[in-house]
């Protein structure tokens, strides 16, 4: 467990939870637990909180909860512990820990957002495609904005039981097409790149010594544990996979086969036509000018400069990035590609 706020969640586990009491932690690399623990996932939905003597929130699963469930933490549960990744709650504490009121903000606006409204905001989405910027503009975003919810995966957008009009700024790794079934009727922004970077990218994230291994997914632990001299099949399916990543989010429906050609195409024209929606707006995050002032006229924030966070230095890399590359730009395989140089196409 390297992460330093990882780290020191486990401090606070040990000081604030008794022995045998019944835990609910997000899955990590935690050492042996003494506590009786269960574990939830990111893409785990309208997890349970009752019958636990403490819960570790991890403010990135907080879509796994309901807000019904997060306002009873809030109300009949004692915040003994918080930092910028984690808010614990105990139902007897057995000490108090100075924190800042701000650590536990996110779940209050996450329980009320309402209340949080700003007077001037404009509702909106953000669509974080992985790799591709999602973590500065987001920040940037919820700096601006204050009643904002960023859904981790897909499948917590889909389960969520509330009023997504409630919040002014709907954020996270989430699908176009089920903002669409959820009924989403207000402006949509999203983020491109140019997809050799990207799976390069994602590739270098995975293999960062400093990563929580137990939070991957398959992929992550595919792309972390590439060897040898080429790619062999395993990591062709995950470029597969990651090649396709953008259409898939812009355009993928429930059902649809990645694998058939004739799927993939409708999926590649579907996210096209996206690129000319009026109720759908994008930026290339090659071209940081115009992203910046893109998102500046969307959201009315100013992003004069980016935040540079979640950043991977591309080194590491295996060898065989150059054929990494060539299969990246099949385009019979990998409609990413095709969809980047029509996008870069409309937006000159």
């Amino acid at each position: 467990m390297l992460d330093v706020w990882w780290r020191k969640a486990l401090s606070a586990l040990a000081c604030h939870v008794a022995e045998d009491a019944r835990v609910l932690l997000p899955i990590g690399d935690w050492p042996r637990l003494d506590c009786a623990a269960q574990f939830y996932r990111i893409t785990d939905t309208l997890v349970a909180v009752d019958g636990f003597d403490a819960i570790l929130i991890h403010k990135g699963m907080l879509t796994s909860f309901r807000q019904a469930d997060i306002g009873l933490c809030l109300r009949e549960m004692v915040a003994v512990y918080a930092n910028p990744v984690f808010v614990l709650f105990v139902q007897q504490p057995r000490r108090r820990h100075l924190f800042l009121p701000a650590h536990v903000r996110i779940l209050k606006i996450y329980a009320d957002p309402a209340r949080y409204h700003s007077r001037h905001a404009r509702r909106g989405a953000f669509m974080h495609i992985p790799k591709t910027g999602g973590t500065s503009i987001w920040s940037c975003l919820s700096r601006s904005v204050r009643s904002t919810v960023y859904f981790a995966s897909d499948a917590t957008l889909a389960a969520f039981d509330g009023d997504l009009d409630a919040f002014e700024l709907v954020g996270g790794h989430i699908h176009a097409e089920t903002l669409v079934a959820r009924n989403w009727q207000s402006p949509t922004f999203f983020v491109l790149r140019d997809p050799v970077r990207r799976v390069l990218s994602a590739i270098a994230h995975a293999r960062r010594t400093d990563g929580n291994l137990a939070t991957f997914d398959e992929s992550f632990h595919v792309m972390r544990q590439i060897d040898g001299t080429a790619p062999d099949e395993n990591l062709r399916k995950i470029i597969f996979y990651e090649g396709n990543l953008q259409i898939r989010m812009l355009a993928e429906r429930p059902g649809d086969d990645l694998h058939d050609p004739a799927t993939r195409e409708a999926m590649y024209r579907r996210a096209c036509a996206r690129l000319e929606q009026s109720g759908w707006q994008y930026g290339c995050l090659e071209d940081p000018v115009v992203l910046a002032r893109r998102i500046s006229d969307r959201f009315g924030v100013r992003t004069a400069k980016l935040p540079h966070l979640n950043r991977t230095a591309q080194r590491g890399l295996p060898d065989y990035a150059r054929q990494i590359e060539e299969l990246v730009l099949d385009e019979d395989n990998c409609m990413d590609i095709k969809l980047y140089r029509k996008a870069l196409a409309l937006q000159r």
